[in-house]
Formats: structure tokens, C-alpha cells, sequence
């Protein structure tokens, strides 16, 4: 929708540069997710042992640690620009 409608009396035109203003909502997106991701980490293994479940929640860390610092590069490259 917000492409849609980018640029209409819906959404008034960003002033340039955009893209700045595009990967600041990139990075907040991702800071988000960064938090979603953390409180299903936190979730305790399965007390039976269910390698699926144990498996999942070290995933689920592993992606947090990424996305954390996909979202520091961001935010640090676009406070490198002001």
C-alpha cells in the first residue's frame, strides 16, 4: 500500500534524500524484529528433550545476533551521513 500510494495525497513525496529516510525505517523495522526474535529465544528448551524444539530456539538466537548487527551497520552508516 504505502508504494501504492507513494507520492499521492495519501502519502505526501519524502524530501530527498529518501533512501535515508527509507533505511531508518529499514533499521527501526529491524530493531523490531530483533526484540520479537529475543523474547522467542528466551523460551527454555523442551524439559523432554525435543531436539526439533532445541534445534529452533538456537536458530532463533543465532538470527537475533544477526539482525542486531544488520541493524547497528544501518543505523551507524546513516549517523555517519548527518
Amino acid at each position: 500500500m504505502a508504494l501504492q500510494a507513494s507520492g499521492s495525497a495519501l502519502l505526501p513525496s519524502l524530501p530527498d534524500p529518501a533512501p535515508r529516510y527509507e533505511l531508518a525505517a529499514v533499521a527501526a523495522d529491524l530493531r523490531h524484529l530483533e526484540g520479537f526474535l529475543g523474547s522467542v529465544g528466551e523460551e527454555e528448551p523442551d524439559p523432554q528433550g525435543d531436539p526439533e524444539r532445541a534445534r529452533l530456539l538456537r536458530l532463533t538466537r543465532r538470527t537475533v545476533r544477526r539482525v542486531r548487527k544488520l541493524a547497528a551497520e544501518l543505523e551507524a552508516a546513516l549517523g555517519e551521513g548527518r
